[in-house]
């Protein structure tokens, strides 16, 4: 809960990295780019969007296409954990 009392989830997303729904921002011109900062698109725009309307955080991390397949195992794995929830 926040100091107003109100409920605030946390939430983990996974993104696949593919243009233009989630992308990882180029570190050019010396800028470093952290945490959720780091991504843009589509998807991240209707994630920002929704956190702020049903006030939620969320923490955003992205596999590349080689690790795709291990994300349904990771995705479970987090599930069972009590990490993620659907």
């Amino acid at each position: 809960m926040d100091s107003d009392g109100n409920v605030i989830y946390s939430e983990i997303c996974v993104g696949l990295k593919d243009a233009p729904f989630f992308m990882v921002k180029n570190d050019s011109g010396g800028t470093a780019w952290t945490g959720n900062d780091r991504f843009y698109g589509f998807n991240v725009d209707i994630i920002r969007a929704l956190s702020a309307k049903l006030n939620f955080r969320y923490e955003l991390y992205a596999v590349s296409e080689q690790d795709s397949a291990t994300v349904p195992d990771r995705v479970v794995r987090e599930l069972v954990d009590g990490v993620s929830m659907l």
